[in-house]
C-alpha cells in the first residue's frame, strides 16, 4: 500500500507500486530490472556502474540524500538538462519545503527508507512543457559512508500513443 506517496504535480502520476511490465520506455525497463535484481535488498549505490548501462547515460540523475531532510542533485545526463530547460530544478529539496519540492523529497525519504521504486507517467507541464509526455523510474540506493541514500532515475519522453 502507498498512503505515503504524495502527488506531486497533477499532470504527472507517480505510483510506487507497479508492475515491470507497465513500463513503456526500454531505459526505464532497464533500469528498474537492475534494481529489481536486487531485491528484497537495497542495491549500494557503488553497484550501478554506468558503463555497463551506456544507453541510460544521457537520461540518467543521481539525487543524495545528505540528511534525513535534505537531499542534493548530484548528476544529471544531458538529455534530463535539456528536458528540464534553462531554469532547470533545484539543486537542493527539503523536505520541509512547501508545494511540489517538499513533497517531492518526502517521497524520495520515503522511498528510500521503504525500499520503494517510483514510477512517474504524465505530462511535463511542471517545466512548461505540457506538450511533452514522459516516464521515469527512480530507484533508491543504499547509502556510502557519510550519507543517508541516493535516489537514481532515469527519464524519457514517450510517443503519446504509448
Amino acid at each position: 500500500m502507498t498512503d505515503w506517496l504524495q502527488q506531486t504535480y497533477p499532470s504527472i502520476r507517480t505510483v510506487a507500486d507497479f508492475d515491470e511490465r507497465e513500463l513503456v520506455d526500454p531505459g526505464c525497463r532497464e533500469l528498474f530490472g537492475w534494481w529489481k535484481g536486487y531485491q528484497p535488498v537495497l542495491p549500494p549505490r557503488s553497484d550501478f556502474d554506468i558503463v555497463e548501462h551506456p544507453a541510460l547515460a544521457a537520461n540518467i540523475y543521481l539525487i543524495e540524500q545528505v540528511s534525513s531532510s535534505e537531499f542534493r542533485i548530484r548528476l544529471q545526463g544531458e538529455r534530463v538538462r535539456q528536458m528540464v530547460g534553462p531554469s532547470g530544478f533545484p539543486t537542493t529539496l527539503k523536505t520541509n519545503d512547501t508545494g511540489p519540492i517538499g513533497q517531492i523529497a518526502r517521497n524520495y525519504a520515503e522511498a528510500i527508507a521503504r525500499n520503494a521504486a517510483l514510477r512517474h507517467a504524465g505530462s511535463f507541464d511542471p517545466f512548461d512543457k505540457e506538450y511533452l509526455q514522459i516516464e521515469a523510474v527512480e530507484v533508491p540506493l543504499a547509502a556510502d559512508i557519510g550519507n543517508t541514500g541516493y535516489i537514481l532515475g532515469v527519464i524519457y519522453p514517450v510517443s503519446q500513443g504509448g
